[in-house]
């Protein structure tokens, strides 16, 4: 792989904070919104707890449960990516022929705008949730180590989680449509993730069969290791599996990105 020309990743960052910068008022409506999920949240697992009698639910604590939901809200902030829906604009409309000349590739492209995009995202509506949690969850005691692999688990999960995306997204050069594809793709792995609801509240054999598919590394494991549910050698495991499935979708995403984009110009020919 080439070596990263520094100049132009910070010049893509420019144009992505410019691109965050232009749609002000969704920004405001997120702001907003993801921090509501979060009380709404507490209150509807706060009425569960007390109509269980119970205060420990599938080994979550009141205050652990609603800890995982801020989580998650942070992780799916950061590593959320939208570029399949991108790539399928660009084919339906005509307009990826425009890459051709780039000096970059439409791939490489996408994936420093994910970094950014990241990194934007991060402060406007990360930072916002962990405020918000703060004042929200009791006992909030955070683990200064299991903190930081969550770090390093986090940005495994933000280049698995592009690399899924875009390589779905190519699923487009072949299909007349792909909105309907997307929804149910957004449905099963948002399910499988651990975005609902925690996936120990699945039966064992499926929680068995999740460690051997890539979705519960996207979010399910990040937020885990950020609350100490695993041994220091559990989270090694986690993390080589992370780092494995980011590494088969990288390759599946550069090699169909080939066989695609050959295909695209063919039919452009």
């Amino acid at each position: 792989m080439k070596m990263i020309n520094v100049k132009r990743f910070l010049g893509i960052g420019k144009f992505t904070f410019k691109d965050h910068s232009a749609y002000r008022f969704d920004m405001f409506v997120w702001i907003i919104l993801v921090p509501f999920f979060l009380i709404v949240e507490y209150f509807l697992w706060k009425t569960l707890f007390a109509a269980s009698g119970e205060t420990v639910i599938r080994g979550f604590t009141f205050s652990a449960m609603i800890t995982y939901y801020m989580m998650s809200h942070v992780t799916m902030s950061i590593t959320h990516s939208n570029f399949d829906q991108r790539i399928a604009n660009l084919v339906r409309s005509g307009k990826l022929v425009r890459y051709i000349t780039k000096p970059i590739t439409y791939f490489r492209l996408c994936l420093f705008r994910n970094i950014w995009n990241s990194a934007f995202r991060a402060i406007k509506y990360a930072t916002p949730v962990l405020i918000v949690g703060y004042f929200l969850i009791p006992n909030l005691d955070v683990n200064y180590i299991n903190a930081g692999l969550y770090l390093i688990s986090l940005i495994l999960a933000m280049f698995l989680k592009f690399a899924y995306i875009f390589s779905f997204g190519l699923i487009s050069f072949w299909t007349k449509g792909y909105a309907g594809i997307r929804i149910v793709r957004n449905g099963v792995d948002g399910l499988l993730r651990g975005m609902l609801i925690p996936l120990i509240f699945f039966p064992v054999i499926f929680q068995k069969a999740f460690f051997f598919l890539p979705f519960q590394y996207m979010l399910y494991v990040p937020i885990q290791i950020f609350l100490g549910a695993y041994s220091y050698s559990e989270v090694l495991v986690m993390l080589g599996m992370q780092l494995l499935w980011t590494l088969i979708f990288m390759a599946i995403a550069l090699t169909v990105w080939k066989k695609a984009f050959a295909k695209f110009m063919a039919v452009g020919t």
